[in-house]
């Protein structure tokens, strides 16, 4: 029958077992994280998270009688858009390294995993830069922010034609509601003993991932958060309304254990070594969330934001702004006593207006009724101050403050209030570090993997042959200017010569310079590599100054040890990019000019050749020399 219930799955004794310590892992950590503490103003987490929300949204609270006024100077909000904006005219690239077990450093994969890197960013749906936006606010609105890093599998239906399925890396924004820690005494995410992650999607989405799974069938659409007589059972966290489904991600490390609740069925059979693989996901046992805080709280996993900080002093001076907008009304239609026998109205107040028959002397005010004062304006000015040295000047918002100021005055406040980004920014970067490494391990985890597989003819046999995945993207080569690098998973490995050769037509025929890399997946996978990733902030929009800059810098370097020592190809490179040139047009190809006369060309061959990731006599360690040694 349509109406006919989902029945449960028929858990067996272990998984009964799994799913009681489950359900108490869980309460655990909510009732853990919910309760009331003083390093959220004595508030439970839900309220202090609200209250952080409401100062930075400027939240417009409703009148308290008929005298109120409604107002919010909205001071938080544009301190937080202040930083954010400076956020975001940052570039925080990863430089990525490669060692293999000997420490030897291998540049090339760095550079290639660098440039993969950025076309999962480019091709990631929705925008990654729009993410990044609202990653960065929840960061300076709440303090801490959890990004989860997972390889998307979708399938959309199409009608009357075959279901398209999506595959993509996907950096996920995690609602500070919707994480809960094992220990919310431990600072560090990778140390915590276990990590719940829940939200709320709707039936239609659900299907969509997760209609492969067998068990997917036993999901009802509605499930309860009590355990009638202690039965294992559907349990969700909170209860929702029909055609929402509870998605909870269970995760711990230490037991690399992973499940997945939709409306509290468990997705993953549990055998007596526990649930799913959680390395499984990535590749590697840990938890695929970056997780940074904006000020560390000792012994504490969140941190304080912004209006945290400044949403007390906005109350404050809320209220005086609001005081003296109802002293500025008193002063101008003060309260009066009537004394006459004459029943009045306010419009007697309005200008020009004529009232007959009234004795103004019977008319009196009550009170004093003078509008604002000075020291009461200076206080005002005093509480925007105290506002300003919690988070940012105004001079970094674009405004002047006093007009008498110098401009080394101004310079210093710009600079005292960068400093106090320096906070924000050191999230961010640490952020940043913490999701290339995951997106590193996504991407070699998942873009690795046979994609699909086609009927060729070899050697006059009729082959099914592996296919796998072919990435191409616009780079800045380590020797100078710009070009195409092209990275092809294969286990059909062409020589170092066919490689160049092959760049060398694309070259002819295009004019465009190329990078061709032929990797074993295999191999890469599971070479044993140790990377490390560094995030050096630097400015997102190249300006007039940064350009001098690195015009003297090139003059004084050429002075000081002569330009035949110096690279001109890559600054020749940096030169057209900063000047929105096209390099292969503005300027002539030396190489060319040398082969043209008849001279070597022994060092740009052997510049190329050192790109490839082919070994030329194993003068360096590659990912094929690492997997014979393996």
């Amino acid at each position: 029958m349509a109406d006919e219930k989902p029945l449960l799955p028929e858990y067996t004794e272990e998984e009964k077992l799994y799913y009681s310590k489950l359900q108490r892992d869980i309460r655990y950590a909510q009732v853990q994280r919910d309760q009331k503490h003083d390093e959220f103003d004595g508030m439970s987490f839900v309220e202090y998270y609200n209250s952080n929300q409401k100062s930075a949204n400027s939240y417009l609270p409703p009148k308290l009688n008929e005298a109120d006024v409604r107002i919010t100077s909205g001071i938080t909000k544009e301190k937080v858009s202040t930083i954010l904006s400076n956020l975001l005219n940052y570039e925080f690239e990863p430089d990525i390294e490669a060692y293999d077990q000997d420490d030897e450093q291998i540049s090339e994969i760095g550079e290639v995993m660098e440039d993969m890197l950025k076309k999962s960013e480019k091709i990631e749906t929705p925008d990654f830069d729009l993410k990044v936006e609202l990653i960065y606010q929840e960061l300076l609105n709440q303090g801490a922010v959890g990004v989860e890093e997972t390889q998307r599998e979708y399938v959309l239906p199409r009608k009357g034609k075959k279901d398209y399925t999506v595959k993509e890396c996907s950096a996920e924004l995690i609602c500070g509601l919707d994480l809960y820690f094992g220990n919310i005494r431990q600072q560090f995410i990778e140390l915590q003993p276990y990590i719940v992650k829940r939200r709320l999607i709707s039936r239609q989405e659900a299907q969509s991932l997760y209609k492969h799974l067998p068990r997917f069938k036993n999901v009802p659409d509605k499930a309860s958060q009590i355990l009638e007589n202690n039965q294992v059972q559907n349990w969700v966290m909170f209860e929702s309304e029909p055609g929402l489904v509870e998605e909870v991600k269970y995760m711990s490390k230490w037991t690399d254990d992973y499940q997945l609740l939709l409306n509290g069925v468990m997705m993953f059979p549990v055998t007596k070594d526990g649930a799913a693989s959680l390395s499984d996901l990535i590749g590697v046992c840990e938890y695929p969330i970056a997780y940074t805080v904006l000020d560390p709280i000792p012994n504490f996993a969140y941190g304080k934001s912004i209006p945290a900080k400044t949403k007390v002093d906005q109350a404050v001076y809320d209220e005086f702004v609001k005081m003296s907008l109802i002293k500025t009304r008193k002063s101008y239609m003060p309260p009066l006593a009537n004394n006459s026998s004459t029943q009045l109205s306010r419009k007697i107040f309005d200008a020009g207006r004529i009232t007959d028959g009234i004795n103004p002397e019977q008319l009196q005010e009550i009170g004093t009724n003078t509008g604002v004062t000075a020291p009461e304006f200076n206080m005002l000015q005093f509480l925007k101050t105290q506002i300003n040295d919690k988070s940012v000047s105004s001079v970094m918002e674009g405004n002047s403050g006093n007009k008498n100021q110098s401009a080394t005055e101004i310079a210093t406040l710009q600079k005292q209030s960068m400093m106090k980004q320096g906070v924000s920014i050191l999230a961010v970067t640490v952020l940043r570090r913490k999701m290339a490494w995951l997106r590193l391990y996504n991407i070699l985890n998942n873009w690795t993997k046979e994609q699909e597989s086609k009927l060729e003819i070899v050697n006059g046999v009729l082959t099914q042959s592996p296919q796998y995945r072919s990435i191409n993207m616009p780079s800045n080569f380590d020797q100078g200017g710009t070009g195409m690098r092209s990275v092809e998973f294969t286990k059909q490995l062409p020589s170092s010569e066919q490689v160049l050769a092959e760049e060398e037509m694309v070259k002819m025929a295009t004019g465009k310079n190329v990078r061709k890399h032929y990797i074993d997946p295999d191999q890469l996978r599971d070479a044993k590599l140790r990377w490390y990733i560094e995030v050096v902030p630097s400015p997102r929009e190249t300006s007039e100054l940064r350009k001098a800059m690195m015009t003297e810098s090139l003059m004084k370097a050429m002075q000081i040890f002569g330009p035949q020592s110096m690279n001109m190809e890559f600054f020749k490179g940096r030169f057209a990019m900063d000047n929105d040139w096209d390099k292969s047009k503005a300027f002539v190809d030396q190489s060319q000019n040398m082969g043209q006369l008849g001279m070597p060309q022994d060092q740009t061959q052997q510049s190329q050749l050192q790109s490839q990731m082919i070994p030329k006599q194993q003068p360096k360690p590659s990912l094929n020399t690492l997997a014979g040694a393996n």
